[in-house]
Formats: structure tokens, C-alpha cells, sequence
């Protein structure tokens, strides 16, 4: 895998994004501007304007599930041998982008906050360096992440 900003003698390692369970706020804003769309002709379902009501709650609701989406799919976190790139799609065109040398990484936390996130297997990391905190949520596995980035360090400091 190759990515906008890799240096030459970089190696991507693993990538990893959000859990999906991030998207469940737009699949019920989704169901609901269905539902929406539907109620004011489920009266009189023989009228001609029942369909269209459907269709236009159908054409909105995966409009605006499908914004989530994309902010979703294209946000990803990406580990490579030299640092730690947090590349955040904010809508369709906003971008943020915060990378952590590996070299400045003191500590790496994790926490699987509650009974949801115990259940869908998903948590919060914590990047800790000198300047600040790299915070990443809801991601799938948090202990395996920890693990693998731990690993990295360790190779890295065994190395040096």
C-alpha cells in the first residue's frame, strides 16, 4: 500500500480505520427519513404520490448516510515503520492530517469503554508523546492495535 506523503524509504506496516459501529447514528437518521418520506401518504397508499413520498425518502436517506459514509471509508490510520498517520476525511472535501514519529511515542494506552464496546469488540487508543496525546476512538480491536504498535516500538528501540 502506497499513500500521499510516503517517504522513499518508508514501509507501510498495517492500516486500520474506525469501527463500523460509527455509522449506526446515520443508518438510524437513514430509516427514519424513510420513514419519514412514507407516513404522510401511508394514508391513501392506491394515491400516485405514496410512491414518489418513498422514493424521496429513499433518495434523501441515502444521501445523507452515504456523506457519513465516505467521511467514514476514507478516514483511515495508517502505521509504518517510521511513524503513526492519522488521515481524517471530514465530509466530501475537508482533510486533516496528524502523524506521531514513532521515536516520540513514550506510551500507548487503551481502554474498551462499557458494555457496547465490550460487546461490538471496539475502544479507545491513547498515542502519548512529549508534546500531546494522539486520540483514536472507536476502533475495532484496540488490544490487538496496542499489541501490534507495542511490538513496532520494541523492534524499533532494540534496534537503536
Amino acid at each position: 500500500m502506497n499513500f500521499d506523503g510516503q517517504h522513499d524509504d518508508e514501509t507501510v506496516l498495517f492500516f486500520f480505520r474506525q469501527h463500523p459501529v460509527v455509522l449506526r447514528k446515520p443508518l438510524i437518521a437513514f430509516l427514519a427519513i424513510l420513514v419519514i418520506g412514507m407516513t404522510p401518504f401511508s394514508f391513501n397508499p392506491i394515491n400516485g404520490w405514496f410512491q414518489l413520498g418513498v422514493l424521496a425518502g429513499l433518495i434523501v436517506g441515502l444521501l445523507v448516510f452515504m456523506y457519513f459514509w465516505i467521511s467514514w471509508y476514507f478516514s483511515v490510520y495508517i502505521v509504518t515503520d517510521q511513524r503513526i498517520i492519522q488521515d481524517t476525511q471530514n465530509g466530501l472535501f475537508g482533510k486533516q492530517v496528524v502523524q506521531v514519529d514513532l521515536s516520540k511515542i513514550q506510551n500507548i494506552n487503551y481502554e474498551v469503554p462499557g458494555f457496547q464496546a465490550s460487546i461490538f469488540k471496539f475502544g479507545t487508543i491513547v498515542v502519548q508523546t512529549f508534546v500531546g496525546d494522539l486520540v483514536i476512538e472507536k476502533v475495532h480491536h484496540p488490544a490487538d492495535i496496542q499489541k501490534q504498535i507495542t511490538q513496532i516500538l520494541n523492534e524499533l528501540e532494540n534496534e537503536s
